[in-house]
């Protein structure tokens, strides 16, 4: 089950403004720049990459690279969204 639809997380998700960035799908129109977005908002070559960024500064509030558990993806969203309230 996608960590995405859990109670637990939905509701956080809502606060949030969601963009995906499909560095999988090779044959995506404007593939080049999905990819050189990536590297430039999350310096990295890995998926998945999940950031919390400040929609007018761009910076990085919260990053969580790797997938991990539901609980452990929960609570980083927390301190994220708690650090973009600040």
């Amino acid at each position: 089950m996608s960590v995405f639809i859990r109670p637990e997380v939905s509701g956080l998700l809502s606060k949030t403004v969601e963009t995906w960035l499909h560095t999988d799908k090779p044959s995506l129109p404007k593939y080049d720049r999905i990819l050189e977005l990536k590297e430039r908002l999350a310096n990295v070559q890995t998926n998945p990459v999940y950031l919390i960024l400040d929609p007018k500064t761009e910076e990085i509030l919260g990053r969580l690279d790797g997938a991990t558990s539901i609980e452990a993806f929960r609570t980083w969203l927390e301190e994220s969204l708690a650090a973009a309230s600040r």
